[in-house]
């Protein structure tokens, strides 16, 4: 078993988010995507050892098994 991150595809550069209304209707507004595309769970100790996360591609490449 794996986890729902293990290979996922890349995120997206942009999102579109609800900025308010304007005569009853949803207002849109894109804007860019500031989450880091690498793992975060590899920093940790536990990441680090988790045998789960072994050969995933989103991996930090310092992390230890």
């Amino acid at each position: 078993m794996t986890y729902g991150c293990w290979n996922r595809t890349p995120f997206r550069g942009f999102l579109k988010v609800q900025s308010g209304w304007f005569n009853g209707k949803r207002v849109e507004a894109t804007v860019d995507f500031r989450m880091s595309p690498d793992c975060q769970y590899t920093k940790t100790e536990l990441g680090r050892k988790d045998e789960r996360c072994i050969g995933c591609k989103w991996r930090m490449p310092d992390a230890v098994s």
